[in-house]
C-alpha cells in the first residue's frame, strides 16, 4: 500500500531508527538523572548535618523529588521504545507507534510534576530568580516541538494514513 508519503516497507525501518535514537537518548538521560539524584541526596545530607537553613534544604529536596519524577517518565518511555515489537501485525504495530509518538503522552505528567517541583525548589532556595529556569524550559520546549514537527510528525502522519487505508480494506 502506498500513501502520499511512505509505504509500509519504507516506514518500518524509519520507525525502528527513530525508536533506536530515542531509546539511546532516554538511556543516557536516565544515567544523568540518576547522577543528579545521588548528588542531591548527598548535598541534602551534608546540608542537614552542617546546619544550612531549612528553606535551602527543602528546596534541594524538591529538586530531588523533581528529578525523581522525571526519572519515572524516562524509565517508562525508555521501556516502551526499547521493547517496541515490530513483529506484531502491521495495523497493531502502526497503532502502537502512533500511540508512542503522541506529542503529549499521558506519562508526560511526570515531567510536568518534576518541572513544577524543580521550579518550586529553585524559588525556595532563593536562587535570585526563577526566570532563567523558565526561559530555559521554554527554549527546550520550542526546540523539542521543532524536532517533533520536522522528524516525528511526518512519520506519525504516514502511519495514520496507512492505518486509515488498512482499516478501510
Amino acid at each position: 500500500m502506498k500513501t502520499n508519503n511512505l509505504d509500509i516497507t519504507e516506514l518500518t525501518p524509519k520507525i525502528q531508527k527513530r525508536d533506536r535514537i530515542y531509546a539511546k537518548l532516554m538511556g543516557i538521560l536516565k544515567i544523568v538523572y540518576i547522577v543528579f539524584i545521588v548528588l542531591y541526596t548527598l548535598i541534602i545530607l551534608f546540608e542537614y548535618f552542617t546546619g544550612v537553613p531549612q528553606d535551602t534544604i527543602l528546596g534541594n529536596l524538591l529538586y530531588l523529588l523533581g528529578f525523581s519524577s522525571i526519572l519515572v517518565y524516562l524509565f517508562t518511555y525508555h521501556k516502551k521504545l526499547k521493547y517496541a515489537n515490530y513483529a506484531l501485525p502491521t495495523l497493531h504495530m502502526l497503532k502502537d507507534f502512533v500511540k508512542r509518538y503522541r506529542l503529549f503522552p499521558p506519562a508526560v505528567w511526570w515531567v510536568i510534576l518534576g518541572v513544577i517541583l524543580i521550579l518550586t525548589g529553585a524559588y525556595l532556595r532563593n536562587t535570585g530568580s526563577i526566570y532563567p529556569y523558565v526561559i530555559s524550559l521554554i527554549i527546550g520546549f520550542v526546540i523539542g516541538f521543532i524536532i517533533y514537527w520536522r522528524k516525528d510528525k511526518p512519520l506519525v502522519d504516514s502511519a495514520k494514513q496507512l492505518i486509515k487505508e488498512l482499516e478501510e480494506v
